[in-house]
Formats: C-alpha cells, sequence, structure tokens
C-alpha cells in the first residue's frame, strides 16, 4: 500500500487488572483442571495497551488500522505469548484521524484471535518483560523482510503448540520446529561430526532429519545427551511411521523428550529474538497420564 505507519504503544496495568491476573491464575489452579467443568479457554484481561501516533490523512485510515494490527497481532502478540507461555491477545486498535472518522474494517476483528487461551509457567519474569520485549522487537526490526516472516511463522507455530493438552503431541510439534530451523542454517563442520557420531547412537545409517536436528542444536548451542537426542529421534519415528500404535501415548520417555525440546525450542526463539538464554526460566509444566498441565 506504499504506507509507512508509526506509532508508539505502552502496555500498562491497574489494579483490578493485576487482580483479574491473580483471579486467572487461581482459575486455571491444578485443582480447577480436575474439575470436569475447567474451561481452559477461559481469558481476562490483564494489561492496557495506550498507542500514540502522529494525525494522519482519513484516506490513510485503512493502512493505519490494517499494517498497526497486523504488526500487534502478529509479532508483538506472539513475542508476549513466547515471554509468558500462554496465549496473548491484544484487541483489535482503532487508529483514527483528526480530519474525519473513517470505520476501516481490517481484514480481522479481535475475536478472530481467539481460538483457545493455555496457561503456563512464566518464561521471562514479569519485572524483566518490557526490556525483554524492546529488545526483541529492535532485534526483529533489523532483519529484512524474509527473516522477519521466518521468524512470524517460528512464532506463531509455537504459540499453536501452547494449546495442545497431550505430551505426545507436543513433542511431535516441537521437534518439527527443530528440523524446520535445522533445514534453514548450514552444516558446520561441527556439525557434521556430531551427526557421524549420533548416527549408529541413534540406530540410522542415514537421516536428513537427524541431520536438521543436529544442525539446529549445533547452530543454536543447545545442550543435550546422546540419550534425548536418540529418545526424540525414535518418538519421532514412531510418530510418524507407527501412528496408530497406542504405545506412543504412555511412552515412558515421553515426559524427559518434552522437557528437552521445549528446552530446546526456548532458546532457539530467544536466540532469534536477539535474546540471552539466561533471561528464560525453564518450563515447569507438571504432567499427569499424558496431559500437560
Amino acid at each position: 500500500m506504499n504506507s509507512i505507519v508509526e506509532f508508539h504503544g505502552a502496555l500498562t496495568n491497574r489494579a483490578e487488572l493485576f487482580d483479574a491476573e491473580n483471579k486467572l491464575a487461581a482459575f486455571h489452579s491444578l485443582d480447577n483442571k480436575q474439575d470436569l467443568g475447567h474451561n481452559f479457554r477461559a481469558a481476562a484481561q490483564t494489561g492496557a495497551l495506550e498507542i500514540t501516533y502522529f494525525d494522519f490523512p482519513a484516506t490513510l485510515t485503512y493502512a493505519f488500522v490494517e499494517h498497526g494490527n497486523l504488526f500487534l497481532a502478529e509479532v508483538v502478540a506472539p513475542i508476549l505469548s513466547f515471554f509468558q507461555r500462554r496465549r496473548i491477545l491484544i484487541s483489535t486498535a482503532r487508529f483514527t484521524s483528526s480530519e474525519r472518522y473513517i470505520l476501516a474494517m481490517p481484514p480481522f476483528l479481535a475475536g478472530d484471535w481467539i481460538d483457545s487461551v493455555s496457561f503456563g509457567p512464566l518464561a521471562v519474569d514479569f519485572q524483566d518483560i518490557e526490556v525483554a520485549l524492546n529488545a526483541a522487537l529492535t532485534a526483529y526490526a533489523s532483519l529484512a523482510d524474509e527473516s522477519q516472516a521466518r521468524v512470524r511463522m517460528l512464532l506463531h507455530r509455537y504459540n499453536e503448540l501452547l494449546n495442545l493438552p497431550y505430551v505426545h503431541e507436543r513433542v511431535e510439534g516441537l521437534w518439527r520446529i527443530i528440523e524446520a530451523i535445522g533445514a534453514s542454517v548450514s552444516m558446520t563442520p561441527e556439525a557434521h561430526n556430531e551427526l557421524a557420531r549420533l548416527l549408529p547412537v541413534c540406530g540410522a545409517q542415514r537421516s536428513n532429519n537427524l541431520k536438521h536436528a543436529v544442525a539446529a542444536l549445533v547452530h543454536y548451542g543447545l545442550p543435550y545427551t546422546d540419550e534425548e537426542v536418540k529418545e526424540s529421534f525414535v518418538i519421532r519415528n514412531l510418530s510418524i511411521h507407527e501412528y496408530l500404535n497406542p504405545a506412543l501415548l504412555c511412552r515412558p520417555t515421553l515426559p524427559n523428550c518434552f522437557y528437552f525440546l521445549n528446552r530446546c525450542v526456548d532458546r532457539a526463539i530467544a536466540r532469534e529474538l536477539g535474546l540471552s538464554a539466561v533471561i528464560l526460566r525453564d518450563a515447569a509444566f507438571m504432567i499427569i497420564q499424558n496431559r500437560v498441565l
């Protein structure tokens, strides 16, 4: 649309919003999750977004509404979702010109983003979110268009996983993310050597899937053990080639693989956003009968 939209946003809280945050945490407590009537999609307003921007011609209203809201919904909200390990939604912002009011309907409404809401342990402490968000947006803005689109899709895929209730579903999705990001980085000599070492450990002669996973592990400097890689690789193959095998649901190594893969993806996304892994808190999900609580 040949338009550049510039605006400044500030996330703020009030006493009643902090109260809503506490009530939401209590609602999603472990005890409540054992209630058949528990609604895991329950949401609450826990923040307010204040936006300031220079005045603009009324004819550019659609450009402001579309570009501004796409940025909020596809970049800012998913980054906050990653930080808080739960679905964060930002309502549709109404950018308005002083010339005259134009009701510009964007290609979506706020409700389109509310497909489901999960609740998990924080990845970034609340007091660190402002600094981390500014750093992540600065890193994102410095990327080329193609790389920005890749980061948005990476956050989108991660966001999808937050809604999956079963461990085996999350393990499949997390491995696919690691494979995908590994396929987009180059195989260094170190990665080639590590692949050659891990192939016999995993009982394979060659494997592009393992190759991509190893490329990601080496590229992002992710810590791992041979057993973690082997079991994750085995579960990945079972889910592809023995999709209807019920043993997948109760494999004893599933929880460990889930924690390992989740930690890897967390740190890889942090690197993509220009953040140090030091700022991340490891996930502390509880697993009961193959469900992530």
